[in-house]
């Protein structure tokens, strides 16, 4: 299964792909094992209450079409991870020809500069083109372009748009995803309720994703 995540900074696109990884498990567990519906019940609720603070469970591949950006300022500027990965990289500041910029906004300047040089797919292709094809449980969690959307697309990715109250319009002028037709869009999810609700619609997703292919295999 192949999932490309829709949506500006702060729809819950990092939690929901974490909540993939929750519905696979419970999936697992119900499909394998003698299944409790109120210890389950239980079970997922605890989960999703401390679900922010845990680490990837590791189902599937968690990947950015940012990341090859974030590779080559980590080897340029020898800025650790750990700060490029986080929310550190909004306050956390730069000196550049003289004139100080953040981190952020250093690695949307690379990568459009990237883009006017080598043309719009560069990041596209470094992500999808230039790693395993062969991976079958990969989900992207910062899908935003319509040409991304589009490569995933013709790649066999399900597509999903996260919304939310919270997430920024402007998404540091990056907000293009008003530009894809959302009837192309596979699903489109209201995150404007409790983790709880969120979960059972990716869960019904995942569910109905997977038998799909079960009955293509």
């Amino acid at each position: 299964m192949k999932i490309l995540l829709l949506g500006n900074s702060g729809s819950g696109k990092d939690f929901a792909a974490k909540l993939f990884e929750l519905s696979a498990r419970i999936y697992s567990i119900r499909n394998n094992y003698e299944y409790n519906r109120h210890f389950a019940k239980e079970y997922i609720k605890h989960v999703i209450e401390t679900l922010e603070n845990q680490e990837d469970i590791g189902i599937f591949t968690k990947e950015r079409f940012a990341q090859p950006v974030k590779d080559f300022i980590h080897q340029t500027f020898k800025i650790p991870y750990r700060i490029l990965n986080s929310s550190a990289k909004d306050s956390y500041k730069i000196m550049i020809k003289g004139e100080e910029t953040t981190l952020r906004k250093l690695i949307i300047k690379i990568s459009e500069e990237f883009k006017n040089i080598f043309g719009e797919d560069i990041w596209v292709d470094t992500l999808l083109k230039y790693t395993d094809k062969n991976k079958d449980w990969r989900i992207i969690v910062d899908g935003r372009f319509p040409n991304e959307f589009a490569r995933a697309k013709k790649q066999g990715f399900i597509t999903i748009k996260i919304e939310s109250r919270k997430e920024n319009k402007t998404d540091f002028g990056l907000n293009k995803i008003s530009e894809i037709p959302e009837y192309k869009i596979d699903y489109i999810l209201d995150n404007n309720e409790s983790q709880l609700s969120l979960f059972k619609k990716i869960y019904r997703i995942y569910e109905s994703e997977i038998k799909k292919e079960n009955d293509n295999a």
